[in-house]
Formats: structure tokens, C-alpha cells, sequence
């Protein structure tokens, strides 16, 4: 245990013997510490939620408080918090990054963060605040990799002194979850790649939100020049079959199955005749929240 958790494990033993509290003097003289270093460590008890304090006239009246200390709320925290000096060494480690790294405070305390988080990368200067703050490691436990949103906040400690607070928030399971995401996004674009057809999510309003590749060979305009734009822009044709089943998918998105043909304007001025399925979106709630429809063309 270290000196200064030696102190204030002596002090709180001594307040818990006075519940009606105890000046500075009479701390002092209990634990045979001198009055000033006695002061300071009450007051950054008192703001790390250990003692109260009552003042009555001169006199300074500290007793054990009832608030949860914050290091015990910090404890129960998923992510793992750090405080560091200005020198990114260990001096707080809260239960989760205790966990993470396998070892006690008392272990870590004064080693640098790198020293214990064990990067995969080893590339790193000396101001790490700037290289790596907002950024994603990658840390090795057990010989798993573990990925994490680093966050850096310059702070300053309660008797004055500069401290950095680190965040860790692990974040290995979104990143699978996008990297599935994106391999399920690309094989689903490769199939309706081979159709020549065009996939539009629209919303109640008529502005197009997704638009699959196929716009591409189909109309010749690429799915970020559609996305934003309202259906009708790209409609040379009649356009009423259009709006009396979208309103009647609006009052109604259980009604059957809509379908017809329709003239889309190409890129380069042509129309084309597609044929238009206009489906019910859902959200996952299964609140309406637009349509989805397939436009095929038709060569004959």
C-alpha cells in the first residue's frame, strides 16, 4: 500500500471511531501525522466523496460521509478509466482496466500506459494526447486481440498537480458487427449487380434514401447522384400511376401489391421503360416509414 492510501486507510479508521467528526488538530495528533499534509489529504477526501465537512466558527469538523466515494462509482464502470501524469504514467486504474490488464494497482502504479495496455502497434512518440486520442488500439490479452476507442482529457488532480484521464471503450464487437455489415452490403450489391434492375428505398415524402448499383447500367447515374433527390426528377413518363399508389401505400401500406410500367429519364437525355413493384417499408418496429421499390427494365 502506498503512502498516501496508507494515510487515508489511518485517517478513516480514526474518523469511523468519531462519528461526530474531528478537527485537523485532533486527526493530527490521532494518526501522528503533521497538521498541514493531515489538511491535504482530508481535502482531497472530501472531494473524492470519503469525508464531509462541517465548519463551526474557526473550527473544521470532518467526519466519515455517506456519498459513494468516486473512485467506487468508476469501479463499476464497463469501460476502462485511467489517470495518468504528464508523463502517461499509471496512477489510477479503475476495476475494469485492473481486469483488462491482470494485475493490481499497486503493480501498475508509476509504469508507463503502453507499458501495460501492450499495443500491437509499437509505433508510437512521446505525445501520445495528440497521436492517439479519439483514435482506435488494438491490445493484446491472452493472446486475443481486443479493440478500443482511446479518449485522452488533460485534467488536474485535487491537490493541483497535471493529470491525464484515459477512456477505453471496447468497441471489438461493433467492429465485427461492421466488418459482417460490410462483407453482407457487398454481396448483396454484387447480386443486384447482375440484374438489370434498380433498388429504391423512398421515403414518405418521395425522396429517394438508398439507391442500389444498378442505377449505374440501367439510367447511368451512380446511387450518390439519386440519393437526396425526389423520385419524380427521374420520371419522363406519366407520372399519376406513380403518385396515387404512393398515397394510396401512405393511408394504406397493406393494400396488394402495386406494379406497372413507367419512363425513367437516362443521363444522357433517352428515356427508359422500367417496370416499376413499390412495396411497404418498415422500420424495425414495424412503424411504416416509406418504400421500397424494384424497377426492371423492359426490352421489348
Amino acid at each position: 500500500m502506498s503512502e498516501r492510501d496508507s494515510a487515508i486507510s489511518d485517517i478513516l479508521a480514526l474518523l469511523k471511531q468519531h462519528p461526530d467528526g474531528l478537527t485537523v488538530k485532533k486527526v493530527s495528533e490521532g494518526i501522528g501525522m503533521n497538521r498541514m499534509t493531515v489538511a491535504r489529504y482530508l481535502d482531497i477526501m472530501r472531494i473524492s466523496g470519503y469525508v464531509d465537512l462541517v465548519v463551526f466558527g474557526q473550527s473544521k469538523i470532518y467526519s466519515v460521509s455517506e456519498r459513494i466515494p468516486i473512485n467506487d462509482i468508476l469501479d463499476h464502470f464497463s469501460d476502462c478509466i485511467v489517470t495518468l501524469d504528464e508523463d502517461y504514467n499509471i496512477i489510477f486504474g479503475n476495476r475494469s482496466f485492473l481486469e483488462l490488464a491482470g494485475k493490481t494497482l499497486d503493480e501498475i502504479s508509476g509504469r508507463h500506459i503502453f507499458d501495460i495496455l501492450n499495443p500491437s502497434s509499437k509505433n508510437f512518440g512521446s505525445d501520445l494526447l495528440y497521436e492517439f486520442d479519439n483514435c482506435e488500439i488494438s491490445v493484446i490479452k491472452d493472446g486475443k486481440k481486443i479493440n478500443y476507442q482511446l479518449n485522452f482529457y488533460k485534467t488536474v488532480s485535487m491537490d493541483g498537480e497535471k493529470r491525464i484521464a484515459v477512456f477505453l471503450k471496447d468497441i471489438t464487437e461493433l467492429n465485427e458487427i461492421k466488418s459482417k455489415l460490410a462483407i453482407t452490403e457487398k454481396l448483396y450489391d454484387n447480386l443486384i449487380k447482375g440484374f438489370k434492375s434498380i433498388i429504391l428505398y423512398i421515403d414518405n415524402n418521395g425522396i429517394i434514401t438508398y439507391t442500389g448499383p444498378g442505377s449505374i447500367e440501367v439510367l447511368g447515374y451512380s446511387p450518390s447522384e439519386m440519393n437526396g433527390r425526389n423520385i419524380f426528377d427521374f420520371i419522363s413518363g406519366d407520372k399519376r400511376n406513380v403518385q396515387e399508389v404512393l398515397l394510396l401505400r401512405k393511408d394504406n401500406p397493406d393494400s396488394s401489391l402495386s406494379s406497372f410500367r413507367t419512363e425513367f429519364l437516362s443521363r444522357d437525355g433517352s428515356s427508359v421503360s422500367l417496370h416499376m413493384h413499390i412495396f411497404p417499408g418498415y422500420i424495425d418496429n414495424s412503424d411504416y416509414s416509406g418504400y421500397q421499390t424494384l424497377c426492371t427494365e423492359i426490352n421489348f
